[in-house]
């Protein structure tokens, strides 16, 4: 879901209203957007961007910021899924998205343990995700089962 593995046209991204927010972790809902309102796509194999892989860059780092914005962006997908794509797309289920939160509450536990969160910082954050995330899914993937375990302790795990 990187946007710089991908050409856009720009009269596309200005038509279908597709811009980048502010904060980190931006990207992910402007992917999406791109991705439920494009039409057709190309595949190049000529390469034209290598990325650099940095320990000091904002990817690679984690403060409260990163896990506010984190947060934003998961709360932010599941109401452009609700508005935009659960009625128009029927191949799309609400299991997907949920899939995909899933994933997201795994990453937050994972950055919240990287760094110092307050413990009122740490509840609130863990009460969105408890209450975006679906508590009746089949466990299917390990993630699933650490999700199942945090949902029924009522917090985050190591």
């Amino acid at each position: 879901m990187n946007p710089n593995f991908y050409i856009y046209k720009k009269n596309f991204l200005i038509k279908n209203n597709i811009f980048f927010k502010k904060g980190f972790y931006e990207d992910i809902l402007f992917v999406l957007k791109v991705f439920t309102q494009m039409k057709k796509y190309n595949v190049f194999k000529k390469k034209i961007y290598i990325k650099v892989n940095s320990k000091k860059s904002i990817t690679n780092s984690c403060s409260i910021k990163h896990v506010q914005s984190f947060t934003k962006t998961s709360v932010d997908k599941l109401i452009y899924f609700k508005k935009n794509i659960q009625s128009n797309f029927k191949n799309v289920y609400f299991d997907d998205l949920q899939y995909g939160l899933r994933g997201d509450f795994i990453f937050i536990n994972n950055m919240v343990k990287k760094i110092k969160v307050p413990k009122i910082f740490k509840n609130l954050i863990f009460s969105i995700y408890s209450n975006i995330v679906s508590h009746k899914f089949s466990v299917i993937t390990d993630y699933d089962k650490k999700v199942l375990r945090m949902l029924e302790m009522k917090k985050f795990i190591n």
